[in-house]
């Protein structure tokens, strides 16, 4: 169920009231299907899922390692599959303030995919967000 999003929230009852006002406009809710679909997941057997996180963590480990190796300062995140890092300084054509160019022109070269900074707000810029990815063609 990658993508698919499934949450609750508990609270004051006029305060939920107007969440479910927000969310209807700003989203939608998820179908039948979905939830069945999280219900089975959350409460099926768990093996499969240990196997997932290990192989999102190899690959996000392998990735910081090949980025260290070539002298990009790239932290360790503590519980996630995704590397967010600043952009060394050092890059040419000023790619480390203009994340958008650095990742068009990197996909462009290498076939290498990573999400700009700056695609998450002006906050982002000079950084950039690379997702390990469960496929073996990731």
């Amino acid at each position: 169920m990658g993508g698919f999003r499934v949450g609750y929230a508990i609270g004051n009852a006029e305060l939920i009231k107007a969440l479910r006002q927000v969310k209807a406009i700003v989203d939608f809710n998820q179908y039948r299907g979905i939830l069945r679909g999280a219900i089975a997941a959350l409460s099926g057997p768990q093996e499969c899922v240990t196997h997932m996180v290990e192989t999102f963590a190899n690959r996000r480990n392998a990735a910081i390692e090949a980025l260290q190796t070539i002298g990009w300062s790239v932290p360790e995140p503590n519980a996630t599959m995704y590397i967010w890092a600043k952009l060394p300084d050092a890059l040419p054509h000023g790619w480390a303030t203009n994340s958008i160019d650095f990742c068009t022109e990197l996909i462009a070269d290498t076939g290498v995919a990573l999400a700009p900074g700056r695609g998450f707000g002006q906050s982002g810029e000079g950084t950039y967000a690379l997702r390990s990815c469960s496929r073996p063609m990731c």
